[in-house]
């Protein structure tokens, strides 16, 4: 079979890299109590965590013996904003928060970081929304794409990085369309779904999507215990189709990290 011709579109592009990083990029969902911070503490140091949820207390300590871990906290629920009544002063200083939580983000990743958190990645997109586009236009769907893109930057930052990115979200419960008891459509929070909380297109950027559930099993004695289960969405990687859209038992960060690359071992995770 005779060989193609060169196209000439070397001379344009770059040729795609067969080469796969080793490395998770992920979205954590979960409600309260699913195991999501200690899953995410588990991934190798030096670790960066950006807290903004400040629920690390009780967790952390463990994991600190185990592994170099730094966390910048961020006022962002934010009582110090909650003193400022000026729309554009309290945008400045939402401003102030997000300026920094890049810069620290960058400054990481350039003093060679091997693992990022975000805790919560909802919290951080609430402040980056709010100083974009300040309190008027913060619902106004239209102005939201240089919050896109900003987002957007951070994460392709990382992606160009050979970090380890664990974004964990809460939940929340979505408002729909239901017939009200006079016959009419209206607006009210569903009574059986959740959602998780932050960016709508996050999930688009990972390369894996996982929700966290706990669920109360009794035991053949007829105790209560807590188990923890792994709902695996989109799944990129040498093994993620195996574990694609199906359900485990937690394991920890490096036990799943060794499911989507098979030709690691858990001590290359450590």
């Amino acid at each position: 079979m005779a060989k193609s011709k060169p196209s000439g579109l070397a001379n344009r592009f770059t040729r795609a890299n067969a080469a796969v990083k080793h490395r998770i990029i992920c979205a954590l969902n979960g409600e309260v109590g699913a195991w999501k911070t200690s899953w995410a503490l588990g991934a190798p140091g030096p670790m960066l965590v950006q807290n903004l949820d400040r629920g690390l207390e009780g967790v952390i300590e463990p994991f600190q013996e185990l592994r170099e871990i730094y966390v910048t906290n961020y006022d962002s629920n934010t009582h110090e904003l909650a003193q400022i009544e000026n729309d554009e002063q309290r945008q400045e200083a939402a401003e102030a928060i997000a300026a920094s939580i890049e810069s620290d983000l960058l400054d990481a990743l350039a003093n060679g970081i091997r693992s990022i958190v975000w805790d919560k990645e909802g919290q951080i997109y609430d402040i980056v929304k709010y100083a974009m586009l300040g309190g008027k236009e913060s619902d106004n769907p239209n102005r939201f794409y240089p919050v896109h893109q900003r987002l957007g930057s951070w994460i392709n930052a990382l992606k160009d990085s050979d970090a380890n990115l664990i974004c964990i979200r809460g939940m929340k419960t979505p408002w729909v369309n239901e017939v009200k008891g006079s016959g009419k459509i209206g607006a009210a929070p569903s009574k059986k779904d959740r959602i998780p909380r932050g960016w709508g297109q996050l999930e688009e950027h990972m390369h894996l999507n996982i929700l966290n559930r706990a669920e109360i099993e009794e035991t053949d004695e007829g105790e209560k215990i807590t188990r923890v289960y792994m709902d695996i969405g989109k799944s990129r990687g040498p093994g993620g189709r195996e574990i694609q859209n199906t359900s485990i038992p937690f394991v920890t960060f490096p036990e799943f990290a060794t499911l989507v690359f098979p030709d690691t071992t858990e001590e290359d995770w450590q």
